[in-house]
């Protein structure tokens, strides 16, 4: 981490209200108790006192969750940090956004530095002929992040709009409905879906939804590759969850009975095929539902209880040390699995925090 950020990291835990977050003393008494809640706030623990020590984009994923279940203004200070990054980039692809060759080499940068893995070559193959998409998909997420924030309407509101049309623009259904991108690409395509749902650009969610349950009937589980069977049970995680806006609302049980059903009847098969981070996100689905009194979220909370790691504090990788920064998806899905948090908030909308009236001018319009 660069000296200059962990300045900013400081600077801006200053601009809000002076308020930090408050930090379990080093001394307390250690809890032998092996109960959710308890191994939950160790979790937090650890992340809490590491916070401004994560990259701006896990420290912000973090933040934006813990604030998603407990509106802690403590956690926007990260928060804000992660928008400053955000914008940054966001400006840079928005005024960039006429250039092909702009566009084409971004999509050549991140084909060549990601997806190493054998589940990653297998995405490459299949987006390196879609590198247009390559650049959106990244363009989207973003957008998406900056709309959760309010900031849509605000900094960048006329590069927003710009970018907005960009996406318009382009055939997001025959690239997400394509049966080979929603086999192998399942988990992002869903996050997809609900981007552009989410923005108003487009409505695909009935569409990709049949196609995903051909592509995946539950009577061809046996004969899905493990690199497939996880893409099937990560896509339906992503149904619910992004329909619950990213944890800021419950979404209707009754729309995706068909996903809890599966996975009440399938509970045993995926404890059994699964790593922690599906797992967990099995068990939020119904919690995010309000049936967090199912047998499936005590089933998830007890495989993510035995992964958990007194000595880092954490859900460890179920290969090598963790690192904070790569552990941090696995750990905050474990986290709100694992505490009962009674709420969600919206948000947070960043122009509502007085502190922050700064970010009220449109930048764009300089």
């Amino acid at each position: 981490m660069s000296i200059s950020t962990c300045l900013l990291s400081l600077v801006f835990a200053f601009i809000l209200s002076g308020r930090l977050i408050h930090l379990e003393s080093a001394n307390a008494q250690n809890s032998t108790s092996t109960d959710f809640s308890a191994i939950a706030k160790k979790i937090k623990k650890t992340y809490d006192q590491n916070l401004f020590k994560l990259e701006p984009r896990v420290q912000g994923h973090y933040a934006v969750r813990m604030w998603r279940i407990t509106a802690d203004s403590a956690y926007l200070n990260s928060i804000l940090f992660h928008y400053l990054a955000l914008k940054e980039q966001f400006a840079d692809w928005a005024n960039n956004l006429d250039s092909e060759q702009f566009r084409l080499s971004f999509a050549d940068s991140l084909l060549s530095e990601k997806f190493k893995t054998a589940k990653g070559k297998i995405r490459k193959q299949l987006l390196e002929k879609r590198k247009e998409f390559v650049f959106a998909s990244e363009l989207l997420e973003t957008a998406y992040q900056i709309h959760t924030l309010g900031m849509d309407k605000a900094q960048l509101a006329s590069q927003f709009q710009k970018v907005r049309n960009y996406l318009g623009s382009l055939d997001f259904k025959g690239f997400l409905l394509d049966s080979q991108i929603v086999r192998y690409y399942a988990p992002q395509a869903v996050n997809y879906i609900f981007y552009l749902k989410f923005l108003g650009v487009a409505d695909l969610e009935k569409e990709f939804g049949e196609i995903f349950k051909q592509v995946f009937r539950d009577e061809l589980d046996s004969k899905l590759s493990e690199i497939e069977y996880e893409n099937k049970i990560y896509g339906l995680t992503h149904f619910i969850i992004a329909a619950s806006d990213y944890y800021q609302n419950y979404p209707p049980p009754q729309k995706y009975a068909w996903i809890l059903d599966y996975f009440e009847c399938s509970a045993e098969k995926i404890m059994a095929r699964s790593k922690p981070d599906v797992i967990a996100e099995v068990g939020l689905c119904f919690k995010l539902c309000g049936k967090k009194e199912d047998r499936v979220v005590t089933l998830t909370q007890q495989k993510i209880l035995q992964a958990f790691d007194p000595k880092q504090g954490l859900i460890p990788p179920q290969k090598g040390k963790a690192n904070l920064n790569k552990s941090e998806h696995r750990n905050v899905l474990a986290y709100l699995l694992l505490m009962d948090f009674e709420r969600l908030y919206p948000g947070p909308d960043l122009l509502k925090f007085p502190q922050l009236n700064f970010l009220e001018r449109d930048d764009s319009q300089d």
